[in-house]
């Protein structure tokens, strides 16, 4: 590739741009194609930009060094990057193409599934999808279709579950009766669904946090009695006095039960930078959870209580982590502003049962991205800010459109090695 000079007279005066070209030879002829306008003269590095386009090859994916990064307006790809993985890895997006070839549907639904995961998993305040489009990198979706998104909620209605397998491990786990937690969260519904309302999700999960069915309602669900079963909730006014449970209580009740029990804790240690303590009364334990003075100038305190004594302590403060994890993840259901007019198309139950999965099949790919990273003591937080600075933009067009990204990090290549392989380089 090359740099090539333009220029234009207006009012007078002349205007130079520059423009990344390449020559293509067919047939024994040249012809040339611009790629890229660079932008205006005294806007560019010149010589910087030459050499940019002297190292672009014209293999389909293209490695460019940090200094070249300006020259381009790239978007940012590394957390899509890192979901995307995920999506792959699980053979979920193999499942949803095969799907929605079945149907008949537009190769590109898949995309679209997940441009709205994508969307609900780093949208940061982000109304509207063509906003969220312009800072990231999601796929060959440049310009939202009202058709793309419609195809998308409707495959959706039809599988629930992305990743076949879940279903499948979930009937497993019920039918031989092996422990599982059911988490209850309340959410609220905002943007075109009617704002204020709020829904009831249940999410039954491995008792090391694997998400494995979902469902939900407007009032609160029959609670099941299975002796398989926990449940666990942040709600205070969720009765919970059938089954085993593990619930919120406030401080006022925390601070009451510990002095009938006791002052001395049954055990405290610290767990992902939480000091949790728990005491053991009569049938039931107490836990208190502190956030560690070292690492917040503010103390807060919350408070559980616990009738399943065949759990440990250690256990139980895995489980009230991951509940506030999933309670993260269902905090409002809401549509996008590109994807009200679904509202007139589908009925809303249909509208909140997809939203519902696309945030479990979110919770999904993220607890596959964190099982293998923690094996390795890294947190999927962390890996988020490893790779948050990767880049992207495609140039050129049709069957010579090729993708410039960043150049990986040592540390970005050493978890993509973990990925992949379950262990690092």
């Amino acid at each position: 590739m090359w740099v090539k000079t333009t220029g234009i007279r207006r009012g007078g005066k002349e205007y130079r741009y520059y423009q990344l070209v390449r020559t293509i030879y067919d047939e024994g002829r040249s012809r040339q194609e611009v790629v890229m306008n660079l932008g205006r003269e005294g806007e560019v590095d010149l010589p910087l930009a030459k050499r940019m386009a002297r190292e672009i090859g014209e293999g389909p994916y293209q490695f460019i060094s940090p200094e070249f990064e300006h020259l381009f307006p790239m978007k940012r790809y590394g957390e899509i990057f890192l979901l995307k993985k995920a999506y792959e890895m699980t053979s979920s997006m193999r499942f949803v193409e095969d799907y929605a070839r079945y149907l008949s549907l537009k190769s590109d639904v898949s995309s679209y599934l997940f441009l709205m995961l994508s969307y609900f998993s780093f949208q940061q305040g982000e109304e509207g999808l063509e906003a969220f489009l312009d800072r990231y990198y999601v796929g060959e979706i440049e310009k939202i279709s009202q058709r793309g998104l419609l195809d998308a909620f409707d495959l959706a209605r039809k599988i629930p579950y992305f990743y076949p397998g879940v279903e499948s491990t979930y009937r497993h786990l019920m039918d031989n009766k092996i422990l599982c937690v059911r988490y209850l969260i309340r959410t609220r519904m905002d943007k075109g669904l009617k704002s204020g309302d709020s829904i009831f999700i249940a999410v039954t999960a491995a008792l090391n946090g694997l998400p494995l069915n979902y469902s939900w309602s407007r009032d609160m669900m029959e609670l099941s009695e299975d002796g398989n079963i926990i449940h666990v909730t942040l709600e205070q006014d969720i009765d919970l006095r059938k089954g085993r449970h593990i619930r919120y209580i406030g401080p006022e009740e925390g601070r009451m039960r510990i002095r009938q029990i006791g002052e001395e804790p049954e055990e405290s240690f610290d767990f992902k930078g939480q000091l949790f303590s728990f005491w053991k009364g009569e049938g039931f334990r107490v836990c208190r959870k502190r956030s560690n003075a070292e690492s917040s100038e503010e103390i807060i305190e919350d408070y559980f209580i616990s009738n399943a004594m065949d759990l440990d302590p250690r256990t139980i403060s895995k489980v009230i982590e991951n509940l506030c994890h999933t309670d993260d993840y269902f905090y409002r259901i809401f549509l996008p502003r590109e994807a009200l007019f679904i509202q007139r198309r589908r009925s809303k139950d249909d509208i909140v049962g997809v939203l519902v999965a696309l945030h479990f099949t979110r919770l999904f790919l993220e607890f596959y991205l964190f099982q293998r990273l923690d094996e390795h003591s890294i947190s999927l937080m962390d890996t988020y800010a490893v790779f948050r600075d990767i880049k992207i933009i495609p140039i050129g067009r049709n069957h010579r459109r090729q993708l410039v990204h960043t150049r990986y990090t040592a540390q970005q290549t050493r978890i993509l090695s973990i990925l992949a392989f379950n262990r690092p380089f």
